[in-house]
Order: C-alpha cells, then structure tokens, then sequence
C-alpha cells in the first residue's frame, strides 16, 4: 500500500513536535511518508517532491516548519494537492512569526485547494484530514 499523506518538516529538530500525528496515522491505518526537506536549505529538492507527489499516490501533504514556515506555501506553489500548514513554535517567538506567516501566506494567489490550519491543536489536524468528505468525485452532495 502506497501512503496516502506525505508528512514533510522543515529541520529534524521538528520530528518530537510531530510524533503524536503520527502516532494517529498509524493508529488509523494510514500510510505516512515522512521527510525532511527546507525551503531555504534545499528548495529544488521541496519543489521536485512537491511535483511527483500526486503520481506516487499522495493525497494530502502535510508541511511543518518553523521560523518563516515558508515550506507549505512553496510546496503549494508546486502541486495541486491540499497542503496543510503546522506552524513550529521556535522559542525566541513561542511560534507567532509562523502564526502570521500561515495567516499571510493565504491571501497568495496560488490556484489550489489549500489550508493552513494554524489555531488548531496537531492532533485535531490530523483527525480533519481523516474525516470523510462527501465532496468527493463520485458521491452524492
């Protein structure tokens, strides 16, 4: 079985912060490829990712990053797919510099179903993106 929801951070200092989403996946039985991939440190490699992702069977990305959290927006800009921001709390802004980078990055006229889901708890996240949607292709409205 392929996985079905891509869980990119920013830096493996974010992993800790993200294990209990993970944890969730599992427990509901859903494949998870987890990566480490920066916007600033390695954008091509984000970008090429972002890209394939649709292809290798991916039908949601999850993006965590701190700092600038500038890693969902580019992954954004490079796939169709729903990309849900987690914004990082690092310690010197307790996470408000990602809190309003999220909030900003939604007025970008990126041409995709997108979320930045930067008030809710991580595991509520996790649990939206298990809820079924009756806007799927094929199921009555």
């Amino acid at each position: 079985m392929q996985p079905q929801v891509a869980l990119i951070m920013g830096s493996y200092s974010d992993f800790n912060k993200l294990e209990r989403a993970i944890e969730i996946f599992r427990e509901f039985g859903i494949k998870v490829d987890i990566r480490v991939m920066s916007a600033h440190r390695t954008p091509d490699v984000v970008a090429e990712y972002a890209k394939k992702a649709e292809k290798e069977g991916i039908k949601v990305i999850v993006a965590a990053a701190g700092g600038a959290a500038h890693l969902p927006g580019v992954i954004a800009a490079y796939t169709i797919l729903p990309v849900i921001g987690i914004p990082v709390a690092i310690p010197s802004l307790n996470g408000l510099d990602s809190l309003l980078v999220g909030c900003q990055t939604r007025r970008m006229p990126v041409p995709q179903e997108r979320l930045h889901l930067t008030l809710l708890r991580r595991e509520r996240r996790v649990l939206l993106l298990l809820t079924p949607r009756s806007d799927e292709p094929g199921e009555e409205q």
